[in-house]
C-alpha cells in the first residue's frame, strides 16, 4: 500500500510540474516566439510594430503618442531573434515606451500614459458583457458603455453598419466577453484575442484634449496628425485576406 501511495505521489508531482511548465510557456509564448528573419523598411516605429504583428500573426494592443517631429525609424534586419527582442529593438529608437504580454496580447505603451487619468483606456466598468459579437458590435457596445459611464442617460440611440463578407473576418460573430471591474484597455485586448486576426491601436495627441471630455484626443492610423471628434480606437487585421466560415 505504501509503495502504491508513493507512486501516486510521484505521478502527481510530475503532473503538477508539467502543468507549471506548460503555463509558463503559454504565458510567455508570444514574446518568446523564435524568428529566423525579420526585415522592415518602414520609416516609423509604429509601422514597424504593425508589420511585426502582421508578419508573425501576433495580437497586439498599442498605445502610441503622436509627435509631429518623431524620429524616423532606421531599417531593421534581424536574424535569429525572438518577438520580444524585435519589439525591444524597435522601441529602442523611441524613448519612453515599454511592453509586456498581458491579456493574451503584446501590450506596447508610452509609460507616461499608462496610469494617466486623461487616458480614456483607464476607464473602468463595474461590468462589461458581449456575447457572440463581432468587432463592429463590440465597438458599438464599448462606445455606448463609455458614454453611459461619463453621461448616464435613460436610453441611448444610434447604430452602425459594415460591409458583408469581409475578407478580414471582422464581421464574424466570435467575441464573447464577461468581465467585472474591467478597463477599456482590457476589453480591447480580450476582443482581439477572441477574434484571432487583429491588433488594436490608439494614437494619443497629448497636446490636444477632446472637445467635451477631460481626455487626450485620439488620432487615426491613416491620418495620424488628425484628431477624432469621438473616442477612437482602430482594429487592424493581421491577415487582410482571411478565409472564414460563419
Amino acid at each position: 500500500m505504501l509503495r502504491i501511495d508513493m507512486r501516486c505521489l510521484i505521478l502527481m508531482s510530475l503532473l503538477v510540474a508539467a502543468t507549471i511548465v506548460i503555463q509558463a510557456q503559454s504565458q510567455g509564448s508570444k514574446l518568446d516566439i523564435k524568428v529566423e528573419v525579420f526585415d522592415s523598411g518602414q520609416s516609423s516605429s509604429l509601422d514597424q510594430l504593425i508589420e511585426l504583428g502582421k508578419k508573425l500573426h501576433v495580437p497586439m494592443g498599442i498605445e502610441w503618442s503622436y509627435k509631429a517631429n518623431e524620429k524616423v525609424a532606421a531599417p531593421i534586419h534581424l536574424r535569429g531573434v525572438t518577438v520580444g527582442e524585435i519589439v525591444k529593438h524597435i522601441l529602442g529608437q523611441q524613448p519612453g515606451y515599454d511592453f509586456e504580454e498581458r491579456w493574451g496580447t503584446v501590450h506596447i505603451y508610452d509609460r507616461s500614459l499608462l496610469v494617466d487619468k486623461a487616458n480614456f483606456l483607464n476607464l473602468h466598468f463595474p461590468e462589461f458583457r458581449v456575447t457572440d459579437a463581432n468587432l463592429f458590435d463590440l465597438t458599438f457596445q464599448l462606445r455606448v458603455s463609455i458614454t453611459q459611464k461619463l453621461h448616464p442617460t435613460p436610453g441611448y440611440g444610434g447604430g452602425y453598419g459594415y460591409g458583408p463578407d469581409r475578407a478580414d473576418g471582422f464581421d464574424v460573430l466570435k467575441v464573447s466577453i464577461n468581465g467585472k471591474d474591467i478597463s477599456v484597455r482590457e476589453v480591447l485586448s480580450q476582443a482581439v484575442v477572441k477574434q484571432d486576426n487583429a491588433l488594436w491601436i490608439v494614437i494619443f495627441h497629448q497636446d490636444e484634449m477632446m472637445a467635451d471630455e477631460p481626455f487626450y484626443g485620439q488620432g487615426y492610423g491613416s491620418a495620424r496628425d488628425s484628431v477624432a471628434t469621438h473616442f477612437n480606437w482602430e482594429f487592424l487585421a493581421l491577415n487582410d485576406h482571411l478565409i472564414t466560415s460563419k
